[in-house]
């Protein structure tokens, strides 16, 4: 069993010819039995031009491969000298096999990348916790948020768990060793949640932009779950219209219906193609984080306001889930209107959400058109055209809130026993501004942050 050079195609002006490799290769059989055709390289990954070497470096593999079926040697300890970045290649195709998103596997590609350069992991052995632990230490020297080296440590974590289940290469999952920092201790942004005059301000100055800033804000989609959109995910037809998410277009890989505010499926209808066909998106394109800057100058909103906290794309949604808070929504059905996971055996195990009335809880929200809504309620010619009849006024004007300015929240718009406006004006007459008050609306929550 001697090695080979093997013969290879080369372009020479324009024309294929077959020219001996400057390489060696191998043929030998496997542990296994198994007939193998492999290059011999040396411990740099580099190949083997000089025979004399060549025949050195196929004897110790055919020893090697003697030992292994005499079970002399443990696989763990060979698994140890195998090349990190080939392991790390290995996994992110499994990662694409698995199903998750681009940006997960490039952001993967990219930490991962980083850690084996700068740990520096060359071989699997040098993936422990002691280089671990430097190299993390060495993005929080940089100046790094804590939640930053998290993330870090999330990738290298997730590539540990597969050496140990899936590929079955290591003992342990070095990572598990080493403590999540505390983000807590220095949170470098923090999202609002945007006022109910300041969305309709945004919305008067959006130009083209103002159903796609509607649909984030009163769905609470994400950003690329937005741009996902189809026709054939919009149903607005019937008393309870809905969009029927994708499993392959949301972040959790979940499908879900999610109800739709009277308002926004009016929205929605005026902008649909009459031949709008079911594979259309229903936005071709999303603003940018720029454009989205530029709306909010025109709109006299502050990008970030005296304590630091910022408005990006992503706090439509954290403005979405923050009004539910503020309008009395059951947090049962809060949970299922943002489509996060239920926390607790409670909610997880003995809970029947299909219970709840969605369609009636998002109604609670106050729409883009309530001062219409308002003007029709003065006329008294609410409910007789549109979709609002479907779920009734929008409850949330004329339920309780929490002012931003911690001024006391109006109680209710209308009295329960006359059902006559209890907001007048000094002539006696209703008085709408008066009775929507100060409805600024505190964040409850602070999502995490995105690439915008």
């Amino acid at each position: 069993m001697e090695p080979f050079r093997p013969t290879v195609n080369r372009t020479r002006k324009g024309k294929t010819i077959k020219v001996r490799s400057r390489y060696y290769w191998a043929r030998f059989k496997d542990a296994d039995g198994i007939q193998k055709r492999r290059p011999l390289k040396l411990s740099d990954g580099s190949g083997i031009a000089d025979l004399a070497v060549a025949k050195e470096v196929l004897r110790a593999t055919l020893r090697a491969i003697e030992r292994e079926a005499a079970g002399i040697v443990d696989p763990l300890v060979k698994s140890a000298q195998t090349p990190m970045r080939g392991i790390v290649g290995r996994y992110l195709r499994y990662l694409r096999r698995k199903g998750c998103g681009r940006q997960h596997v490039e952001q993967n590609r990219s930490y991962l990348k980083w850690i084996v350069e700068h740990g520096p992991v060359e071989r699997l052995a040098d993936f422990n916790e002691d280089r671990l632990d430097k190299v993390l230490g060495m993005i929080r020297d940089k100046g790094r948020s804590p939640r930053t080296v998290n993330v870090y440590r999330r990738c290298a974590h997730g590539l540990g768990e597969w050496c140990l289940k899936i590929a079955r290469i290591v003992d342990r999952n070095p990572v598990s060793a080493i403590q999540r920092r505390n983000e807590r201790e220095d949170t470098r942004k923090v999202r609002r949640a945007l006022l109910i005059e300041q969305a309709r301000a945004l919305l008067e100055v959006c130009g083209p932009r103002r159903l796609f800033y509607i649909v984030a804000i009163w769905t609470g989609l994400r950003v690329g779950e937005t741009k996902a959109l189809r026709w054939g995910d919009v149903h607005l037809d019937g008393d309870r219209p809905y969009i029927r998410l994708r499993a392959e277009a949301t972040k959790s890989k979940r499908a879900d219906d999610l109800p739709l505010h009277p308002d926004l499926v009016d929205a929605l209808r005026e902008a649909k193609p009459p031949f709008a066909r079911p594979e259309d998106p229903v936005f071709k394109t999303v603003p940018i984080l720029r454009t989205f800057k530029l709306d909010l100058g025109r709109a006299g909103i502050p990008f970030a306001d005296e304590d630091g906290r910022t408005v990006d794309r992503h706090s439509l949604r954290t403005t979405f889930i923050s009004w539910l808070g503020q309008c009395g929504v059951d947090p049962r059905a809060q949970i299922q209107l943002a489509r996060h996971a239920p926390t607790g055996v409670t909610l997880r195990s003995y809970q029947d959400f299909s219970l709840f009335d969605l369609w009636g809880e998002i109604g609670k929200l106050p729409g883009p058109n309530e001062n219409n809504r308002q003007a029709a309620r003065m006329t008294g010619t609410e409910g007789t055209g549109g979709v609002g009849h479907c779920v009734g006024h929008t409850p949330a004007i004329s339920g309780h809130f929490v002012a931003s300015s911690g001024t006391k929240g109006i109680t209710t718009g209308r009295s329960a026993e006359s059902g006559n406006p209890t907001n007048k004006g000094e002539n006696g007459d209703y008085d709408a501004e008066r009775e929507l008050g100060d409805t600024g609306l505190e964040p409850v929550t602070s999502c995490v942050s995105s690439n915008t």
